[in-house]
């Protein structure tokens, strides 16, 4: 039988014991060091505008749900959630988060009333802050009433986000809110690129993410894919060099 794709099997197991690794060192206290990128310092600047305008601060989840594709960004908007969540109860000011997925209703209410909670002032997050919407239009009407009757101070868009992205940074801009947003799918970083204050581009709300939690287990897998990253790009410049010598026999190592 013929095995095809083995550069591929090789990579991907590569990957595996690269991150089982990195996983092992920060178990054992070696927890890989992240650098704090500027994005996260504007988190507590929106938060501290909304303070000094007397306003909340909004932060919408984006309309993929947990079983679709490419929604790695949910997992980590959570942990933003967190970590926005604490620095509001801290500062004393009301958090909204909204959603059009009932199954992430739950899960934020969790999240956010344990960071309040840890901040002695429970009783300032209210389970009707979460709100819900049935789907994306409605989502982006809902969106717009909440920034005509609540003015947040701020809106925060940091998750995977589809064709409601552009709808709400119009919202948050003419509604004169700080943004910050960033998502992991592709097309839709043009938009929080051109409107928000600050963005997150691609992978950078994993860094993010995992700069914020507590668990050393997501620094540790960002570490893994940045030694593969860098292992498949030493591998092209080698067979790049490879094949500009003329021997190209060898490129075909790259597609078995």
């Amino acid at each position: 039988m013929q095995i095809k794709n083995i550069s591929s099997i090789l990579l991907l197991v590569f990957l595996f014991l690269t991150i089982l690794y990195t996983s092992y060192r920060a178990k054992q206290g070696k927890v890989p060091h992240i650098r704090k990128i500027p994005a996260l310092d504007a988190i507590a600047e929106a938060v501290g505008r909304s303070v000094e305008m007397g306003r909340p601060v909004y932060y919408p989840l984006g309309a993929a749900g947990f079983g679709d594709a490419s929604t790695g960004g949910k997992m980590a908007a959570f942990s933003l959630i967190s970590y926005t969540a604490s620095l509001c109860a801290e500062k004393g000011v009301k958090l909204i988060n909204a959603t059009i997925h009932t199954a992430a209703i739950p899960v934020l209410e969790d999240v956010v009333s344990q960071a309040y909670a840890a901040q002695g002032v429970k009783d300032l997050h209210q389970f009707s802050d979460i709100r819900y919407f049935p789907d994306q239009m409605a989502y982006v009407a809902g969106t717009d009433t909440i920034f005509k009757y609540e003015k947040p101070g701020a809106m925060i868009m940091i998750d995977t986000w589809w064709a409601e992205a552009l709808a709400f940074c119009e919202i948050g801009k003419a509604g004169g809110a700080f943004q910050i947003g960033g998502t992991d799918y592709r097309p839709y970083m043009p938009y929080f690129i051109a409107t928000c204050d600050y963005a997150l581009i691609g992978e950078e709300i994993f860094v993010a993410s995992a700069y914020v939690s507590k668990d050393p287990e997501p620094k540790a897998t960002i570490l893994s894919e940045d030694i593969v990253k860098f292992v498949i790009l030493g591998i092209t410049f080698v067979f790049g060099v490879i094949a500009i010598a003329g021997y190209t026999q060898f490129l075909s190592l790259l597609t078995s």
